[in-house]
Protein backbone atom coordinates (compact mmCIF):
# COMPACT_ATOMS: atom_id res chain seq x y z
CA UNK A 1 0.00 0.00 0.00
CA UNK A 2 3.08 2.48 0.81
CA UNK A 3 3.98 2.19 -2.62
CA UNK A 4 1.07 3.68 -3.87
CA UNK A 5 1.31 6.92 -1.88
CA UNK A 6 5.01 7.36 -1.53
CA UNK A 7 5.17 9.39 -5.10
CA UNK A 8 2.16 11.06 -4.05
CA UNK A 9 3.52 12.40 -0.92
CA UNK A 10 7.07 12.81 -2.50
CA UNK A 11 5.57 14.87 -5.15
CA UNK A 12 3.39 17.46 -3.00
CA UNK A 13 6.84 17.95 -0.81
CA UNK A 14 8.13 18.97 -4.30
CA UNK A 15 5.55 21.33 -5.01
CA UNK A 16 5.59 23.05 -1.80
CA UNK A 17 9.33 23.76 -2.43
CA UNK A 18 8.60 24.55 -6.08
CA UNK A 19 6.24 26.83 -5.37
CA UNK A 20 8.43 28.82 -2.43
CA UNK A 21 11.45 29.25 -5.11
CA UNK A 22 9.23 30.29 -7.54
CA UNK A 23 7.88 33.51 -6.36
CA UNK A 24 11.32 35.10 -7.10
CA UNK A 25 10.49 34.69 -10.60
CA UNK A 26 9.25 36.87 -12.81
CA UNK A 27 5.84 37.06 -13.13
CA UNK A 28 5.16 35.52 -16.23
CA UNK A 29 7.73 32.44 -15.18
CA UNK A 30 5.95 32.05 -12.14
CA UNK A 31 2.68 32.00 -13.53
CA UNK A 32 3.64 29.02 -16.20
CA UNK A 33 5.35 27.11 -13.41
CA UNK A 34 2.35 27.51 -11.04
CA UNK A 35 0.36 26.23 -13.77
CA UNK A 36 2.52 23.00 -14.67
CA UNK A 37 2.83 22.06 -10.86
CA UNK A 38 -1.17 22.36 -10.90
CA UNK A 39 -1.41 20.02 -13.94
CA UNK A 40 1.04 17.71 -12.84
CA UNK A 41 -0.62 17.53 -9.19
CA UNK A 42 -4.15 17.12 -10.70
CA UNK A 43 -2.83 14.33 -13.05
CA UNK A 44 -0.91 12.35 -10.01
CA UNK A 45 -3.90 12.86 -7.73
CA UNK A 46 -6.20 11.76 -10.16
CA UNK A 47 -4.08 8.58 -11.02
CA UNK A 48 -3.98 7.61 -7.23
CA UNK A 49 -7.91 8.18 -7.56
CA UNK A 50 -8.56 6.43 -10.31
CA UNK A 51 -5.90 3.25 -9.04
CA UNK A 52 -7.50 2.54 -5.95
CA UNK A 53 -11.79 3.15 -7.86
CA UNK A 54 -10.21 1.01 -10.28
CA UNK A 55 -8.74 -1.62 -7.56
CA UNK A 56 -12.93 -1.88 -5.69
CA UNK A 57 -14.80 -1.74 -8.83
CA UNK A 58 -12.94 -5.01 -10.18
CA UNK A 59 -13.93 -6.82 -7.20
CA UNK A 60 -17.40 -6.31 -7.80
CA UNK A 61 -18.42 -9.27 -9.62
CA UNK A 62 -16.99 -11.82 -7.17
CA UNK A 63 -18.35 -10.74 -4.12
CA UNK A 64 -21.68 -11.00 -5.85
CA UNK A 65 -24.71 -11.55 -3.29
CA UNK A 66 -22.47 -9.89 -0.68
CA UNK A 67 -22.26 -6.51 -2.76
CA UNK A 68 -24.27 -5.10 0.19
CA UNK A 69 -22.12 -6.10 2.81
CA UNK A 70 -19.03 -4.70 1.18
CA UNK A 71 -17.80 -1.52 3.68
CA UNK A 72 -18.76 -4.35 6.07
CA UNK A 73 -17.28 -7.19 5.55
CA UNK A 74 -14.67 -6.07 3.03
CA UNK A 75 -11.58 -6.95 4.78
CA UNK A 76 -11.92 -10.47 4.07
CA UNK A 77 -11.86 -9.43 0.59
CA UNK A 78 -9.78 -6.93 0.40
CA UNK A 79 -7.04 -6.93 3.07
CA UNK A 80 -8.83 -4.61 5.07
CA UNK A 81 -8.68 -1.85 2.01
CA UNK A 82 -12.13 -1.66 0.71
CA UNK A 83 -12.87 1.14 2.55
CA UNK A 84 -10.43 3.56 1.18
CA UNK A 85 -10.62 2.53 -2.40
CA UNK A 86 -14.93 3.05 -1.88
CA UNK A 87 -13.93 6.28 -0.05
CA UNK A 88 -11.61 6.85 -3.62
CA UNK A 89 -13.67 6.65 -5.59
CA UNK A 90 -16.32 8.37 -4.00
CA UNK A 91 -13.87 11.36 -3.96
CA UNK A 92 -13.35 10.97 -7.61
CA UNK A 93 -16.80 11.15 -8.86
CA UNK A 94 -17.14 14.56 -6.40
CA UNK A 95 -13.91 15.58 -8.09
CA UNK A 96 -15.71 14.80 -11.32
CA UNK A 97 -18.58 16.36 -10.83
CA UNK A 98 -17.28 19.63 -9.27
CA UNK A 99 -15.04 20.30 -12.31
CA UNK A 100 -17.71 19.99 -14.95
CA UNK A 101 -20.03 22.43 -12.61
CA UNK A 102 -16.72 24.65 -13.11
CA UNK A 103 -16.78 24.75 -16.84
CA UNK A 104 -20.61 25.34 -17.14
CA UNK A 105 -20.68 28.03 -14.77
CA UNK A 106 -18.06 29.33 -16.77
CA UNK A 107 -19.80 29.05 -20.11
CA UNK A 108 -22.78 31.04 -18.71
CA UNK A 109 -20.93 33.68 -17.15
CA UNK A 110 -19.46 34.11 -21.08
CA UNK A 111 -23.37 33.88 -22.31
CA UNK A 112 -24.77 36.46 -19.65
CA UNK A 113 -22.39 39.40 -20.21
CA UNK A 114 -22.94 41.42 -23.66
CA UNK A 115 -19.08 43.01 -23.04
CA UNK A 116 -17.75 46.55 -23.01
CA UNK A 117 -17.54 49.13 -20.09
CA UNK A 118 -20.20 48.29 -17.36
CA UNK A 119 -20.54 50.69 -14.38
CA UNK A 120 -22.39 49.53 -11.23
CA UNK A 121 -24.06 51.55 -8.65
CA UNK A 122 -21.88 50.86 -5.64
CA UNK A 123 -20.65 52.59 -3.77
CA UNK A 124 -17.37 50.64 -3.13
CA UNK A 125 -14.13 50.68 -4.74
CA UNK A 126 -14.20 47.77 -7.33
CA UNK A 127 -13.19 46.52 -10.71
CA UNK A 128 -12.67 43.25 -12.38
CA UNK A 129 -12.52 41.77 -16.00
CA UNK A 130 -15.36 39.93 -17.22
CA UNK A 131 -14.68 37.57 -20.48
CA UNK A 132 -17.26 36.81 -22.46
CA UNK A 133 -18.11 36.34 -26.04
CA UNK A 134 -17.32 40.03 -25.87
CA UNK A 135 -15.11 40.84 -23.27
CA UNK A 136 -15.68 43.49 -20.79
CA UNK A 137 -14.54 45.13 -17.03
CA UNK A 138 -16.86 45.82 -14.44
CA UNK A 139 -16.27 49.09 -12.38
CA UNK A 140 -18.21 50.39 -9.45
CA UNK A 141 -19.23 53.86 -9.36
CA UNK A 142 -17.20 54.40 -6.33
CA UNK A 143 -14.71 53.31 -8.09
CA UNK A 144 -15.28 56.51 -10.97
CA UNK A 145 -15.91 58.70 -7.83
CA UNK A 146 -13.15 58.30 -5.88
CA UNK A 147 -9.86 58.16 -8.40
CA UNK A 148 -8.51 60.42 -10.45
CA UNK A 149 -8.83 59.89 -14.54
CA UNK A 150 -5.21 58.81 -14.31
CA UNK A 151 -6.30 56.74 -11.58
CA UNK A 152 -8.98 54.94 -13.37
CA UNK A 153 -6.69 54.48 -16.72
CA UNK A 154 -4.35 52.17 -14.58
CA UNK A 155 -7.60 50.34 -13.26
CA UNK A 156 -8.94 49.76 -16.52
CA UNK A 157 -4.94 48.87 -18.30
CA UNK A 158 -4.71 46.47 -15.70
CA UNK A 159 -7.89 44.65 -16.37
CA UNK A 160 -7.65 44.64 -20.14
CA UNK A 161 -4.81 43.20 -19.39
CA UNK A 162 -6.53 40.37 -18.14
CA UNK A 163 -9.00 40.04 -20.74
CA UNK A 164 -5.98 40.16 -23.66
CA UNK A 165 -3.73 37.32 -21.90
CA UNK A 166 -6.58 35.22 -21.12
CA UNK A 167 -6.20 35.07 -17.93
CA UNK A 168 -9.66 33.44 -16.78
CA UNK A 169 -8.60 30.51 -18.81
CA UNK A 170 -6.16 30.36 -16.65
CA UNK A 171 -7.86 30.81 -13.83
CA UNK A 172 -10.56 27.73 -14.27
CA UNK A 173 -7.88 25.01 -15.33
CA UNK A 174 -6.01 26.03 -12.09
CA UNK A 175 -9.82 25.45 -10.23
CA UNK A 176 -10.37 22.13 -11.92
CA UNK A 177 -6.99 20.99 -10.45
CA UNK A 178 -7.81 21.86 -7.43
CA UNK A 179 -10.92 20.07 -7.62
CA UNK A 180 -8.72 16.65 -7.44
CA UNK A 181 -6.47 17.81 -4.62
CA UNK A 182 -7.59 21.01 -2.32
CA UNK A 183 -3.89 20.27 -1.31
CA UNK A 184 -2.96 22.09 -4.67
CA UNK A 185 -4.08 25.42 -3.30
CA UNK A 186 -0.78 26.63 -2.38
CA UNK A 187 0.43 26.73 -6.15
CA UNK A 188 -3.70 27.95 -7.15
CA UNK A 189 -2.66 31.12 -5.04
CA UNK A 190 0.82 31.39 -6.79
CA UNK A 191 -0.93 31.52 -10.00
CA UNK A 192 -3.57 33.86 -9.29
CA UNK A 193 -1.06 36.19 -7.78
CA UNK A 194 0.98 35.87 -10.84
CA UNK A 195 -1.78 36.56 -12.91
CA UNK A 196 -2.17 39.99 -11.09
CA UNK A 197 1.39 41.09 -11.39
CA UNK A 198 1.62 39.95 -15.18
CA UNK A 199 -1.64 42.86 -15.48
CA UNK A 200 0.08 45.13 -12.57
CA UNK A 201 3.28 45.13 -15.34
CA UNK A 202 0.81 46.05 -18.36
CA UNK A 203 -0.49 48.57 -16.32
CA UNK A 204 2.99 50.31 -15.15
CA UNK A 205 3.86 49.84 -19.02
CA UNK A 206 0.93 52.32 -19.90
CA UNK A 207 1.12 54.97 -17.29
CA UNK A 208 5.39 54.07 -16.87
CA UNK A 209 5.32 55.06 -13.19
CA UNK A 210 5.45 52.21 -10.77
CA UNK A 211 5.10 53.85 -8.11
CA UNK A 212 1.61 55.29 -9.15
CA UNK A 213 0.34 52.08 -10.44
CA UNK A 214 1.28 50.62 -6.91
CA UNK A 215 -0.24 53.67 -4.93
CA UNK A 216 -3.68 53.02 -7.46
CA UNK A 217 -4.24 49.32 -6.27
CA UNK A 218 -3.81 50.42 -2.43
CA UNK A 219 -6.09 53.34 -2.90
CA UNK A 220 -8.95 50.68 -4.58
CA UNK A 221 -8.13 48.13 -1.78
CA UNK A 222 -8.53 50.78 0.82
CA UNK A 223 -12.28 51.44 -0.65
CA UNK A 224 -12.97 47.56 -1.06
CA UNK A 225 -14.86 45.09 0.81
CA UNK A 226 -13.52 41.55 1.40
CA UNK A 227 -15.05 40.10 -1.19
CA UNK A 228 -12.83 38.29 -3.50
CA UNK A 229 -13.17 39.25 -7.85
CA UNK A 230 -11.67 36.12 -9.74
CA UNK A 231 -9.51 38.96 -11.85
CA UNK A 232 -10.26 41.99 -9.45
CA UNK A 233 -8.27 45.01 -9.21
CA UNK A 234 -7.26 44.98 -5.65
CA UNK A 235 -8.44 41.09 -4.72
CA UNK A 236 -5.34 39.60 -3.95
CA UNK A 237 -2.06 39.75 -2.68
CA UNK A 238 -2.62 43.75 -2.35
CA UNK A 239 0.79 43.66 0.01
CA UNK A 240 2.90 41.75 -2.29
CA UNK A 241 2.17 42.91 -5.42
CA UNK A 242 2.60 46.72 -3.76
CA UNK A 243 5.73 46.04 -2.03
CA UNK A 244 6.76 43.97 -5.80
CA UNK A 245 5.79 47.20 -7.80
CA UNK A 246 7.70 49.48 -5.27
CA UNK A 247 11.18 47.47 -5.04
CA UNK A 248 10.89 45.21 -8.07
CA UNK A 249 13.74 42.53 -6.97
CA UNK A 250 13.20 39.61 -8.91
CA UNK A 251 15.71 36.68 -9.74
CA UNK A 252 16.14 35.20 -12.77
CA UNK A 253 19.30 33.80 -12.70
CA UNK A 254 19.92 30.80 -14.42
CA UNK A 255 20.94 28.45 -11.59
CA UNK A 256 16.91 29.39 -10.13
CA UNK A 257 15.74 28.03 -13.73
CA UNK A 258 18.08 25.17 -13.14
CA UNK A 259 16.62 24.03 -10.07
CA UNK A 260 12.98 24.90 -10.77
CA UNK A 261 13.36 22.57 -14.25
CA UNK A 262 14.82 19.77 -12.48
CA UNK A 263 12.26 20.07 -9.69
CA UNK A 264 9.55 19.73 -12.24
CA UNK A 265 10.78 16.91 -13.93
CA UNK A 266 11.31 14.93 -10.85
CA UNK A 267 7.71 15.87 -10.19
CA UNK A 268 6.72 14.67 -14.22
CA UNK A 269 8.54 11.40 -13.64
CA UNK A 270 6.17 10.62 -10.17
CA UNK A 271 3.18 11.51 -12.57
CA UNK A 272 4.17 9.10 -14.59
CA UNK A 273 5.41 6.59 -11.93
CA UNK A 274 1.61 6.43 -10.53
CA UNK A 275 0.31 6.30 -14.26
CA UNK A 276 2.37 3.05 -14.41
CA UNK A 277 0.67 1.61 -10.96
CA UNK A 278 -2.26 2.21 -12.84
CA UNK A 279 -1.56 0.22 -16.18
CA UNK A 280 -0.37 -2.92 -14.02
CA UNK A 281 -3.13 -2.61 -11.84
CA UNK A 282 -5.59 -3.10 -15.60
CA UNK A 283 -3.30 -5.80 -16.82
CA UNK A 284 -3.75 -7.57 -13.37
CA UNK A 285 -7.58 -7.69 -14.30
CA UNK A 286 -7.49 -8.77 -18.11
CA UNK A 287 -4.90 -11.58 -16.90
Amino acid sequence: MIKFFTPFIVFMILSYLITKVQRRTSPRNSARISMAVLLLGAATSLSLLVHFSIMWLMVLPRVGPILHNILNNGSEHFGGRSELYFIALVILVIAIIKAMLLVRSDRQIRRSHCGGLVVVSDSEMFAYALPGAQDGVVISQGLVQGLSKNELNVVLAHEQAHLDNRHDRWILVGRICTSFNPLLRHPMSNLRFALERIADEAAVGICGNRQYVARTIAKVALGQSKIDYALGMASFGVVDRVRDLSFNKKNDGPLRYVVLGVGLLAMAALSALQWHHIALAIATVCV
